[in-house]
């Protein structure tokens, strides 16, 4: 340990409450603070606050993106209705057996194709 390092942990044992706890919480705030300013940002280009932009460029269409605050409220209406559930099981079911055979493909095409150079470089990614 450092003379530096010494004294850096005599710093922080002399300062303040909120300072302690700003260092012991430091990637926590950091990473709640990027994702407030994040969804901010976006809240302010897409959303309902867009026609306060004052830079036009930074206005995006509502018909290419939408806001946090507008996917939101579509999510509370879908989930209060119930009508997403069976899209959420056919998108689950799907997910599954489309998985679930993306095996059986790849030992099909390994033993017809086996001089295929493809098939070897595939196999390598998984």
């Amino acid at each position: 340990m450092t003379a530096e390092e010494v004294l850096w942990d005599i710093k922080v044992a002399d300062a303040a409450n909120l300072y302690k706890f700003y260092l012991n919480q430091e990637k926590k705030i950091l990473g709640v603070v990027a994702v407030m300013l994040f969804l901010t940002l976006w809240e302010f280009m897409g959303g309902a606050l867009s026609a306060y932009n004052p830079i036009p460029f930074l206005r995006i269409n509502p018909m290419f993106m939408s806001a946090p605050s507008l996917i939101w409220k579509a999510a509370l209406q879908l989930f209060g209705s119930g009508e997403i559930y069976n899209d959420l099981y056919v998108s689950g079911s799907e997910f599954f057996w489309g998985y679930s055979f993306r095996g059986s493909g790849d030992s099909v095409r390994h033993r017809w194709y086996k001089k295929w150079p493809m098939s070897s470089i595939l196999s390598s990614t998984r």
